[in-house]
């Protein structure tokens, strides 16, 4: 194995230590991947070639705010959802595997065999991926879901979330709208995010959820399913 280069900091992105290694074959990726254990280190692997990255307390600050958000939008709604967090996902036959910043099974949890054993073998992946692109990656981590057949994924760069959606001939298309959570406005989901960060503790953030959620998306929840029952008496 050989270390290939240790990028700069792209401009306008956090630092991070990050190495890339080529070379590498799936039976070392798994050892790399036993050895990390549970340190605060990403590591993505694309067809031979690893990433190793760590993670700034800045990252760690967002995702954890991204995860209130997530969580205060599914118990105020009554979704049922499942969170796994940072788990590995991996595919010896795609030869490629990375940990999402956080990832949620919705209606596909029903149909895991085990959360002790899941296995995308024989499992199905989760529904919904978030990525955030604070510090950017060198490998391109969304053709790595693609692979992994995840079939959405929000990406968090700047001030822009992108929702990623698979196609039926393979990869992501871009679309305003999730496809899981077709009533929520992703739009305003960086904004929040920063307000986050402006408070000291995570209290009057929470706070500021419940109501952003009850006043922004369960009106248009409650619009989208008026939409559908509509369509369903003219389909009748």
């Amino acid at each position: 194995m050989n270390i290939l280069h240790t990028p700069q900091k792209p401009v306008g992105l956090e630092p991070a230590q990050r190495f890339v290694l080529g070379c590498v074959r799936w039976e070392e990726y798994e050892k790399f991947l036993d050895a990390i254990g549970e340190r605060r280190i990403r590591a993505t692997y694309d067809r031979g070639t690893l990433e190793l990255m760590t993670l700034s307390p800045l990252h760690e600050r967002y995702k954890s705010l991204f995860g209130h958000l997530f969580f205060v939008l599914m118990e105020q709604l009554d979704i049922p959802v499942t969170a796994l967090g940072s788990t590995t996902f991996r595919s010896q036959a795609a030869e490629r595997g990375l940990e999402p910043d956080l990832c949620y099974y919705l209606a596909s949890g029903a149909r895991v065999r085990s959360w002790w054993t899941l296995d995308l073998a024989v499992d199905p992946p989760p529904d919904l991926a978030i990525e955030l692109d604070l510090t950017t990656s060198c490998l391109d981590r969304i053709a790595i879901y693609a692979s992994l057949r995840v079939p959405e994924v929000w990406r968090l760069h700047g001030e822009r979330l992108d929702v990623h959606r698979s196609r039926p001939g393979g990869g992501y298309e871009i679309l305003p709208r999730s496809v899981e959570l077709p009533f929520v406005p992703v739009e305003d989901i960086p904004a929040l995010l920063r307000q986050g960060m402006d408070f000291q503790d995570d209290r009057p953030f929470l706070r500021a959820l419940r109501e952003w959620v009850r006043t922004r998306v369960a009106p248009l929840r409650q619009a989208s399913v008026g939409k559908r029952r509509r369509g369903r008496k003219t389909d009748g």
